[in-house]
């Protein structure tokens, strides 16, 4: 009787364990979630270890990462690099939310937030709105101390995504237009101011191109049966890898 009731004490005990543990991360705020799973952050070349300040150095480090990855002429919306920092602290704020296993597989490992299979970039589907209201993550084996693959599982907003992709159509084709213009007055001699308005008409150009090609996966990916939702996602494939540059920014590819 006794080893039975020690049992059955044992048994009770564990399971409320597991509902506290649960409550416990709902109850903790974001940096409390860093420190407790000791999950490093990088954004750009920044590293940010978890502890007190840890989601204000983040945002420091979103915004100036941004500084460095911004085009002239080119709305962040269509710039596949730039982080959202509104985005960045939803999804922060959220990660308590995270199903423990996925944090667990954090534990001691380094999260890259400008990893656009986090959506966190101004580019994405996925509103601040989203993210706060929860999300899963998939995160892939690695070792410790080292950066993680992570993916994100969230609704994305379709609408957004359509109006979204067809405005980097259309910027594509903009672009496109700078592009042969400046092509043809170079041909008659070019200065540096013409060749550094090419240069940057050309990565503009790519940065729509990818943006077009991310959006238009994304959305065929949800509606596996739409044609010419295939179809468009096809040709933006295509001028994502014929318009290809040299990257803009020093954040390491």
């Amino acid at each position: 009787m006794k080893i039975g009731h020690a049992l059955l004490l044992t048994g009770l005990l564990w399971g409320h364990g597991l509902v506290c543990g649960a409550a416990v991360r709902k109850c903790m705020n974001a940096e409390q979630c860093l420190s407790q799973f000791q999950i490093t952050t990088r954004v750009g070349h920044a590293v940010i270890a978890p502890g007190d300040g840890a989601v204000a150095r983040i945002l420091a480090a979103v915004e100036a990462s941004a500084k460095g990855d911004r085009l002239p002429g080119l709305d962040d919306e269509m710039n596949p690099l730039v982080l959202d920092a509104a985005k960045v602290k939803a999804f922060l704020q959220a990660l308590p939310k995270v199903p423990a296993e996925a944090l667990v597989r954090l534990r001691g490992r380094m999260l890259h937030l400008n990893d656009g299979a986090l959506g966190l970039g101004c580019a994405s589907a996925l509103t601040p709105a989203i993210l706060e209201s929860g999300f899963r993550l998939q995160v892939a084996d690695g070792a410790a101390g080292k950066i993680v693959h992570v993916r994100i599982e969230a609704k994305m907003d379709k609408k957004l995504a359509r109006e979204r992709a067809a405005r980097a159509r259309d910027a594509v084709q903009r672009f496109g237009r700078e592009v042969e213009t400046l092509e043809e007055k170079s041909k008659r001699g070019a200065d540096s101011d013409l060749l550094v308005s090419l240069s940057t008409a050309k990565q503009k150009r790519f940065a729509a191109a990818s943006v077009w090609r991310d959006l238009t996966k994304a959305l065929v990916d949800l509606e596996p049966g739409d044609a010419p939702l295939r179809a468009e996602a096809a040709t933006a494939k295509d001028a994502a890898s014929k318009f290809i540059v040299a990257p803009w920014t020093g954040m390491p590819q």
